[in-house]
């Protein structure tokens, strides 16, 4: 029954109505040259690209799980929502019960189809989706948030649509709701709408007053996206640290607040060379392997899992009791994740992150006899300045010097480069010649800070 109709059965009987809507992006198989647009929006967000990297790992399938493995499904459900505020209960009580029992459902006209997307052997994301006459409707889709730069949330919903296609299904429907990925995929936008009618009574009007108020008020946070993001994100986070955030959870999250008004940041880069390392020759022997992807998913740890996505080679203490990243390597960038800046490393030199401070005089002579004809540069926070002191020891050379100033809406950002090969400015086109070149930038930002558009 329509809307239409609905409404015409009001009017007859004189009945006050308000009506209210929720946009609801869909995907019509009939309507487009699915091929083409299939292969268009693969590569929005650079999707093909991670789904790349992430094959290149290890194995990567998407596949239909059992009934005895959707417990699953609701950890990792779980595991996406923890620091966010989630309404729909997908995982709680009764409703875990009512959901499961659903995906019993078989020959039916309305049945459950569960995707699972896998990576050695572990769930990384997945969708649930309810089927009815040849409509496909998402109901809940979660990601691992350590697979998150990945962008496994993604590589499972175009499987989920291209699997879908293959299936002659007329519609991909992608439920209520204005996130992002729903509109890079749909073909049309349809709206579901919810009436509510009064008989005219004081009692009557009274309530319908109120419940069109509260209708009008969850409409306009529904379509704001700044609200939303503040709600889901902001709230969910202050939830989780209130719950279970120890005194190191809330020292990171003040700083972050912190630093959205205020930010003074300095790095410098090191250089050492072959023919300038003075470091003393240590018997290292095998004391550092290499780490594989298997054995960093053991550790649960976002920013590992994002040296393996940035394409470092991370290593690890082969006689630890546990596995546990040492440093790690990368052979074509040198990057500051905290300003945001990456650049092209020079031909035989290699850049050297996710360092302990204290074994740096171990990891200079190991990486000296892996790589004895390579240059190494690291690079120095302000506030290191022991790791600075010992680096000049072990014959590392400054070669550049990176600050970068906020507040308010002031920024500025101020690049030193006191050799040839500390490279090209990252805020400016300035080419850089012998000695000393430097250069400034001032910026007065409205919105997001100049490196989020670099």
């Amino acid at each position: 029954m329509s809307t239409k109709i609905l409404e015409q059965y009001f009017v007859e009987r004189q009945l006050r109505t308000s009506l209210f809507r929720v946009v609801t992006p869909y995907l019509a198989f009939s309507e487009i040259d699915f091929q083409h647009h299939f292969n268009q929006r693969r590569k929005m967000h650079g999707v093909d690209r991670r789904e790349r990297k992430l094959k290149n790992l290890g194995s990567l399938a998407r596949r239909e799980p059992s009934q005895d493995e959707l417990w699953q499904m609701f950890r990792l459900f779980d595991r996406r929502w923890a620091k966010k505020l989630d309404t729909s209960g997908f995982t709680k009580g009764k409703k875990r019960d009512f959901f499961e029992r659903l995906t019993m459902l078989k020959g039916e006209a309305l049945q459950v189809e569960v995707d699972a997307l896998v990576f050695e052997n572990q769930w990384i994301a997945f969708t649930y989706g309810l089927c009815c006459r040849g409509r496909y409707v998402t109901y809940a889709l979660a990601h691992e948030p350590t697979f998150n730069l990945f962008g496994a949330g993604r590589i499972i919903n175009q499987e989920t649509i291209q699997r879908t296609f293959a299936a002659n299904y007329r519609l991909f429907d992608m439920s209520i709701g204005y996130e992002q990925y729903k509109f890079d995929w749909r073909s049309d936008i349809d709206f579901t709408r919810q009436m509510l009618a009064s008989s005219g009574t004081k009692r009557t009007n009274l309530l319908a007053g109120f419940l069109s108020l509260k209708q009008r008020l969850k409409e306009y946070m529904k379509g704001n996206h700044r609200v939303v993001d503040w709600k889901r994100n902001t709230l969910g986070h202050l939830r989780y640290l209130v719950k279970y955030g120890k005194v190191k959870d809330w020292l990171e999250y003040g700083q972050q607040f912190v630093e959205k008004f205020i930010r003074l940041k300095q790095v410098e880069l090191y250089e050492l060379s072959p023919s300038e390392d003075v470091s003393p020759q240590q018997p290292v022997g095998n004391l550092f392997e290499e780490m594989s992807i298997q054995e960093a998913m053991q550790l649960d740890q976002e920013e590992v899992m994002a040296l393996f996505y940035k394409g470092y080679t991370i290593y690890k203490d082969s006689f630890a009791e546990t596995n546990k990243p040492a440093f790690a390597l990368h052979a074509a960038n040198w990057r500051v994740d905290s300003m945001q800046i990456v650049e092209a490393l020079p031909k035989q030199t290699y850049f050297l992150a996710y360092d302990v401070f204290k074994q740096i005089d171990i990891i200079t002579a190991f990486f000296r006899k892996i790589k004895p004809a390579q240059t190494l540069w690291v690079t120095v926070s302000f506030w290191q300045w022991r790791k600075r002191k010992r680096l000049v020891q072990l014959g590392y050379k400054p070669i550049s010097r990176m600050k970068h100033y906020k507040i308010a809406r002031f920024e500025r950002h101020h690049v030193e480069k006191y050799t040839e090969s500390g490279g090209r400015c990252t805020f400016c086109p300035l080419k850089v010649s012998d000695g000393i070149s430097q250069c400034s930038i001032f910026i007065f930002s409205k919105s997001q800070p100049i490196f989020e558009s670099l």
